[in-house]
Formats: C-alpha cells, structure tokens, sequence
C-alpha cells in the first residue's frame, strides 16, 4: 500500500514559498540524525500498522506519506534541540523492541482474524484471509500425505521384488 505521491509542504514559518514549489532541506541526513530520524521512522511504521488493524486505511495511507519527511524534518530539529534529540534517542534506543512489535503484530493480527476477534485485513504486509492460509496449509498436508504415499509405495514394491527374488532362489 506504498503512496508514493507527496504534496508539497506548507512553508516555514517566516517563508513564503512560490507557488507549486516545495520547500526542503538542502543537506541530507547523515549519522547520529540519520539514526533519529530511522528511529522515528519505526514508530510511525508501527503506526501505521494499528491504522490498518483497526480500518483506519486513510490514516495509514498519511503515515506512508508523511511520515518520512516528519522524522526527517524532526531530527534536524533534534539537532538544535537537545530536548527533542533526547526524545528521539529515546526512540532509536528502543528500536529493536519496536522492531519486535514490528515483527510480532502481523502475527498477532492473524490470530486475532483468523478467531474472528477483528475483521479481515488484507492490506497489513504478512496478513491473509484465514480461509486463505487454510487452504495453503491444507494443500501442504495433503502433498506431505502423498510424498509419504509414493514412499510406501516405493518401499512395498521393493519389498515385493525382494521377495520375488527369494522365492525364485528358494526354488531354485
């Protein structure tokens, strides 16, 4: 559900941009405000997440949208002031336990579908129909069901041709 388009800002206060045109820092992120920046970046991806479990499709789809350009804009802010950069560290520290709620929701979200405890969501990356993975894992069963077939069959056909060749030397 990527939205690649992106409107033109509004312009800083005490700016006045011309008409059409976008207003942008001129130097990219880089070290500790790229790594705010990312960390921000996290949570509004968690975010978004939520707006797509509860049906909130257009909040998610302006979390897509803007969300970058704030943690961007956020961490050059962070970098004049100290307090939002202790906030944003914050946030980049706890990027690995947001990456688990990152990695953890989808499935949580699938159990809950799969039970009926919230409606169908099929737009959240990793989430399906629950009859959807019922019929994946019940395709799944079925072919281990005829590989282990095809081995019996295998094997009794050996075991025929073994005794084949007994019985014909033990007639011999």
């Amino acid at each position: 559900m990527p939205i690649t388009a992106q409107p033109d800002a509004p312009p800083r206060r005490g700016q006045r941009a011309p008409s059409g045109a976008r207003v942008t820092s001129a130097a990219p992120l880089s070290g500790r405000s790229r790594d705010r920046a990312d960390g921000l970046a996290g949570w509004f991806e968690i975010a978004q997440i939520a707006c797509i479990t509860k049906g909130w499709h257009a909040d998610a789809g302006a979390i897509t949208m803007h969300g970058p350009r704030i943690a961007e804009e956020t961490a050059r802010v962070a970098e004049s002031a100290e307090p939002v950069g202790k906030v944003l560290d914050m946030l980049a520290m706890s990027g690995p336990y947001a990456a688990l709620v990152g990695a953890v929701l989808p499935f949580a979200v699938q159990i809950a579908m799969n039970h009926k405890a919230i409606p169908e969501v099929t737009a959240l990356q990793g989430v399906v129909p629950p009859a959807t993975l019922e019929a994946q894992v019940k395709a799944e069963l079925a072919e281990m069901q005829m590989a282990a077939l095809r081995v019996q069959q295998q094997a009794e056909a050996a075991l025929a041709e073994v005794r084949a060749e007994m019985n014909g030397a033990a007639e011999k």
